[in-house]
């Protein structure tokens, strides 16, 4: 038996070719755009590769691509309604946070359609580009399950891969467990305290890729407020750093194929590292997005520096959210 850490670099080395034959794609056809959104599907698909619930492996990985490519047509859709647009954006964080205190695969799954709603609402189209957006992630995701799928069956250690015909009932099983456990607790009024309040900055300071405010707001929020601040400063810090190395890789070596490379070494470190180091994480995670970004065209100076202001801005809104969290504790010890 391989231990968990081989397996992690092993899903890891597994999860870049999907990616690799995507860009590839991309490149021979020079539409590099419809690429990175197929890509993106890819990306998320290669973070669950090493995740499962229940007593079934990347089932979190097929759940969240489907719910994804559902949450972007919707979000996109959406997004020309700001006000239910963020109501939304509110009911997921909250069901994210919901489901989070019974399992971390759970979350994760939520969270990813959550985020990929937070991105469909930003790039607004009528419905016909909403229904693009949403296949592109489809099609990118199920993909890269599938060849991840593949090479699992083809190496030395296995995963007890279920049929396709079975997934009715794992979501059936899945869903009947979590229904049975779910609860409403104080976290879900903190969660929708904070969207909100990131969402009352965004409006204010006229965000760009406001996404990345909300999804950062929702990443960092923990039930306590030292864990929050901690991962907050932990999340800032990688993005400060990761911007950095990603405008020197850029101006460096600003060839498209280089960055390809480049986003496939990053994205290796950030799948090996996704569950155990989220400094590293953070790094890499920046450098990646704002590689896939530059390789679109974009100025990667720019696409850095609205990233930098968009994550803090979610780093933010969560902190003075959660520090509601001390007010009963401070009541408590002036009353004593």
């Amino acid at each position: 038996m391989l231990s968990d850490n081989k397996k992690d670099f092993i899903l890891a080395l597994y999860s870049l070719p999907g990616i690799l034959i995507i860009y590839s794609i991309g490149f021979i056809f020079n539409n590099i755009i419809f690429a990175s959104i197929v890509a993106g599907g890819a990306v998320t698909a290669g973070y669950g590769a090493n995740k499962k619930i229940l007593k079934y492996p990347f089932a979190p990985m097929i759940i969240a691509i489907l719910g994804m490519s559902i949450c972007a047509t919707l979000g996109s859709l959406l997004g020309h309604f700001y006000f239910w647009y963020i109501l939304c954006c509110v009911l997921l964080a909250c069901l994210a946070t919901c489901v989070g205190a019974i399992d971390q695969n759970a979350w994760w799954i939520v969270l990813q359609w959550s985020i990929a709603f937070f991105v469909g609402g930003y790039y607004v189209g009528d419905i016909y580009a909403a229904m693009h957006r949403g296949i592109l992630i489809l099609a990118g995701g199920l993909f890269q399950s599938v060849c991840i799928i593949f090479l699992i069956e083809k190496s030395s250690f296995k995963r007890n891969i279920s049929s396709p015909g079975k997934m009715l009932i794992i979501f059936k099983n899945i869903y009947e467990d979590i229904d049975k456990k779910i609860h409403f607790h104080m976290s879900i009024i903190y969660t929708a305290l904070t969207i909100l309040v990131c969402f009352f900055f965004i409006t204010i300071f006229d965000i760009k890729y406001y996404y990345w405010a909300v999804m950062t707001a929702l990443v960092i929020l923990k039930p306590d407020f030292i864990d929050t601040l901690k991962k907050a400063s932990l999340r800032l810090l990688g993005t400060f750093l990761g911007i950095i190395l990603a405008d020197l890789l850029i101006f460096w070596f600003p060839s498209n194929y280089i960055m390809t490379f480049e986003i496939l070494v990053s994205l290796y470190v950030c799948y090996v590292f996704a569950n155990h180091r989220y400094a590293i994480l953070s790094i890499f995670l920046t450098i990646t997005t704002v590689l896939m970004f530059a390789i679109n065209g974009s100025s990667g100076n720019e696409i850095a520096i609205d990233r930098f202001i968009a994550t803090s801005v979610g780093g933010i809104s969560a902190i003075l959210t959660m520090s509601l969290s001390l007010l009963p504790i401070k009541f408590l010890k002036n009353k004593n």
